[in-house]
């Protein structure tokens, strides 16, 4: 690979939640941006790290990730609200789940030696990138959805992907179940 277009491969980290796709995949569909490109409704563990990192410490990202899933697996997770920033509309875990998931995402970022800011947990439903129109929509939306929350659901798997930053596209590298 040229070494031009290797600094725009990244990685990023994400848990799927198929449970969540009957209520927003709709909107997911219309309006977000990586949605159209095939990638599930989810919760972003990390977001975005030099593919090298990876790369580097296989053995160590496969063990963590493993031990990760263990965890996440036996907490019940619950979405309660509705989690909005100028750039992105997305449903939020109740404060419990949050601090848990918070927690544990530290701890991964510290183990693998990966410095990031991450964002609250949270399930994106589009982004500004993706449809400025869905953020005209935000009221129907919620009206909609709120009658199905909370939502529970388990986590039960963890997906690692290749995103090419330039090109727009997500690659499932491995799948952790």
């Amino acid at each position: 690979m040229k070494e031009s277009s290797k600094k725009h491969i990244q990685y990023s980290v994400i848990i799927p939640i198929p449970q969540l796709e009957e209520y927003i995949q709709t909107y997911r569909f219309q309006y977000d941006f990586f949605a159209k490109r095939g990638i599930p409704t989810h919760m972003t563990l990390l977001f975005l790290f030099d593919k090298d990192i990876y790369l580097k410490n296989r053995e160590k990202f496969h063990k963590v990730l493993e031990l990760a899933l263990k965890s996440f697996a036996k907490k019940k997770m619950v979405v309660d609200h509705f989690y909005q920033t100028p750039n992105m509309f997305s449903l939020g875990l109740n404060k419990e789940c949050e601090a848990y998931f918070q927690k544990k995402q530290e701890q991964i970022m510290k183990y693998l030696n990966i410095d990031m800011k991450a964002d609250a947990p949270h399930i994106t439903l589009f982004t500004r990138r993706g449809s400025k129109a869905g953020f005209q929509k935000i009221p129907q939306i919620k009206e909609e959805l709120t009658k199905h929350l909370p939502v529970q659901f388990m986590v039960d798997r963890i997906w690692l992907l290749e995103i090419n930053t330039r090109e727009n596209i997500a690659t499932l590298v491995h799948e952790f179940k």
